[in-house]
């Protein structure tokens, strides 16, 4: 199958919208968004809720695991999912890569679904950059934004938008019990990105929605090779 080009216009606006710092508020057309994460915590899980849960609970979502993911770091519970998204989760446990990634890509073709959760463990050689190229032209040629939690992968070439680091972080207080867990906190880098500029933050999420808890700006820090924006890498 033809894989779609991406025209130079294209290109040069990617470039200059690296310029635009990101927040938890801002909106944005959907797209891949890619996920790195330890599989011996559900941080990267609860971290794709959150980022997803903007998107609404009026209509259906779907959640898609490799078997490897469910191995390394369990199946979603229904009653640990936000309650305004429980009711129209969809989920597909597939055995092999090749499945889970051609039920991602059906799923990013139905504009009933309001997103799609992957979960794809490890660097498969199925997940390439066409793959991923794949994914991103199908998320957004169709407008269902795609959140793909990569447990214990590399930073390999990829062709989502953005890319996150993330780590669980000490929770906020609870407002009723001060020995008790509270909101839970994620240290996230936005380590590339062709919308916004990399970025470091301190994460949380409260009210349902995603707070900024503390940021430390990245703008004078040397990215991996291969993972700096276009603009940073047009003036190396």
């Amino acid at each position: 199958m033809e894989v779609p080009t991406v025209q130079a216009s294209q290109l040069m606006s990617l470039r200059q919208s690296t310029d635009t710092q990101w927040n938890p508020q801002i909106d944005y057309a959907p797209t891949q968004t890619e996920i790195f994460c330890s599989s011996d915590t559900a941080a990267g899980g609860g971290f794709a809720m959150a980022m997803a849960q903007k998107h609404g609970g009026d209509r259906p979502w779907l959640w898609v695991q490799d078997e490897r993911s469910r191995k390394r770091s369990g199946v979603p519970y229904l009653y640990g999912l936000p309650e305004s998204l429980r009711h129209d989760c969809h989920y597909v446990a597939a055995d092999k890569v090749e499945d889970a990634l051609f039920a991602l890509e059906e799923g990013l073709k139905c504009s009933a679904l309001s997103f799609v959760i992957g979960e794809i463990s490890g660097d498969p050689k199925a997940l390439g950059f066409t793959q991923s190229r794949r994914l991103a032209f199908a998320s957004e040629n169709y407008g269902v934004p795609l959140y793909l939690i990569r447990g214990d992968a590399e930073r390999s070439l990829s062709a989502a938008r953005m890319r996150w680091d993330i780590e669980a972080a000490m929770s906020l207080p609870c407002a009723t019990n001060s020995k008790a867990s509270g909101s839970p906190v994620w240290n996230a880098e936005l380590f590339r990105s062709r919308l916004y500029r990399p970025s470091r933050w301190k994460l949380g999420h409260d009210d349902g929605a995603l707070t900024i808890v503390s940021s430390a700006n990245r703008l004078d820090m040397v990215a991996i090779s291969g993972d700096r924006p276009l603009a940073e890498a047009g003036s190396a």
